[in-house]
């Protein structure tokens, strides 16, 4: 077995101190726990967010950045949420046939292409054009719907 310098230690000390204490401290208002289980795929309300301490309430940009978005993994009670834990909701589903709409001022044309990926409202997916096979990129707009610029 090798044995380290007592340098080596001394940096790696320093080097790890200075990585903790970089980080901003955690207070419990922002600390969002899981209520109850939460299934991957399941929009997030009020109901399914608790505090580690109940007399504290949650920062009302907290919970705003929670509600109404979709779990991306199970999420189990008593766990922490974060922002990495949750997505914009899907609304196409990969394969579905949906409408892609193209303007530029002088022509409109609208076309089926199947989605290539999932995503929600306002990302940006890969689509193919039923007829041709050609593949873009369009940013989705509506249920259903997609636009290329």
């Amino acid at each position: 077995m090798r044995k380290l310098s007592p340098t080596i230690i001394a940096m790696c000390i320093v080097s790890c101190l200075s990585i903790t204490s970089a980080q901003e401290p955690v207070t419990e208002n922002m600390t969002v726990l899981a209520a109850e289980n939460i299934r991957a795929g399941e929009i997030i309300d009020a109901s399914d967010l608790a505090t580690p301490n109940p007399s504290v309430e949650l920062q009302p940009t907290i919970l705003a950045a929670l509600i109404g978005k979709e779990a991306k993994r199970s999420i189990y009670k008593n766990f922490p949420i974060t922002d990495r834990d949750v997505k914009t909701p899907t609304i196409v589903e990969r394969n579905a046939v949906i409408n892609l709409e193209y303007n530029n001022g002088l022509l409109q044309a609208v076309t089926s292409v199947r989605a290539l990926d999932s995503g929600g409202m306002g990302e940006t997916i890969r689509v193919m054009n039923l007829s041709s096979k050609t593949i873009v990129m369009a940013t989705i707009i509506d249920d259903g719907r997609a636009r290329v610029q």
